[in-house]
């Protein structure tokens, strides 16, 4: 891209190494370049980009900076892009299509003084384009741009809406667990106002009784939730062990239910005498299948 010394004060451009343009490469139309992150680790991995050459279009330009990676995700364009001064750019790569004008551009970077005066802003530059190409400057069709400042204000209002939104919530939840709280104490008080009324009979002040159920409050709250965080370790920890026993266990077929509770002398091919061995051989009787790895391998035979 052919830029002018100022763009890096318009779009956010942070140097990691050397410099950026000045306005002497742009009037002596020097052949240096400033090379994007991407471009970098691809032209010159593992080297130093300072002062090597590029060449384009037949041109040797010096790389005289390098630029910081920029934004993350899809959002890697300028860390694909490198940077010549405009003039230079102007009298080496010609666009195509135009025709001999001497002062063709492919777009235009522009920043207001400041927030404020965004739209006047606006408006001048697109009478000023419209003046110099003769068609209506109110003509929103005629102009393909991208407002930087009104995309900020529509992502702020997103995020606005959001946080209200999340707080409403909040405020709800807390005043369901205030009127919860509420109404426990109110049970709680209520039911030993006996205790209460012996207290203050033998001198105990408001600030005691008051510091009592705080106390019995803040233990009971401590203690459920040391109950709650506990109980799902001790299920993981449980899980972990059932897992690590279906691992190390060999599985033994096991007779239908239906006929293992049989009193008969045979239930499809399976006997009581079947069922003992079965369990024998699930449950261990001492032996093992010889195995040389430390698990044992139980043995059953079922009679036809």
């Amino acid at each position: 891209m052919g830029v002018p010394a100022i763009f890096n004060q318009i779009r956010n451009l942070p140097i990691s190494e050397g410099r950026w343009i000045n306005e002497m490469d742009d009037s002596q139309k020097r052949a240096v370049i400033v090379i994007g992150d991407e471009v970098n680790r691809t032209l010159f991995p593992g080297k130093p980009a300072l002062g090597s050459t590029v060449l384009l279009n037949g041109i040797r330009f010096q790389v005289i900076g390098v630029l910081q990676k920029v934004g993350h995700g899809d959002n890697m364009n300028l860390n694909l892009r490198s940077f010549v001064p405009f003039h230079t750019m102007q009298q080496y790569f010609r666009p195509f299509n135009v025709g001999s004008a001497p002062d063709v551009i492919s777009f235009i970077n522009y920043q207001p003084k400041s927030r404020a005066v965004h739209e006047a802003a606006k408006q001048e530059v697109h009478k000023i384009i419209a003046r110099n190409h003769g068609f209506d400057p109110n003509n929103p069709d005629s102009f393909d741009e991208w407002d930087t400042v009104k995309t900020v204000d529509q992502v702020g209002k997103i995020f606005d809406a959001m946080n209200l939104f999340l707080g409403s919530v909040g405020l709800v939840t807390l005043a369901l667990g205030a009127i919860g709280i509420i109404n426990i104490m109110l049970v709680a008080v209520a039911d030993r106002t006996r205790e209460i009324g012996l207290r203050k009979a033998v001198g105990a002040t408001n600030g005691s009784i008051m510091f009592q159920f705080f106390v019995e409050g803040a233990f009971l709250t401590l203690l459920s939730g040391g109950i709650g965080i506990a109980r799902p370790r001790h299920r993981r920890s449980r899980s972990a062990l059932a897992r690590d026993c279906r691992n190390r266990c060999w599985p033994v077929p096991c007779p239908p239910r239906r006929y293992a509770r049989t009193s008969g002398s045979t239930a499809q091919g399976i006997t009581n005498n079947d069922v003992r061995t079965f369990k024998r051989n699930r449950y261990g009787d001492g032996r093992c299948a010889g195995r040389s790895d430390g698990r044992c391998a139980p043995t059953h035979s079922y009679a036809s």
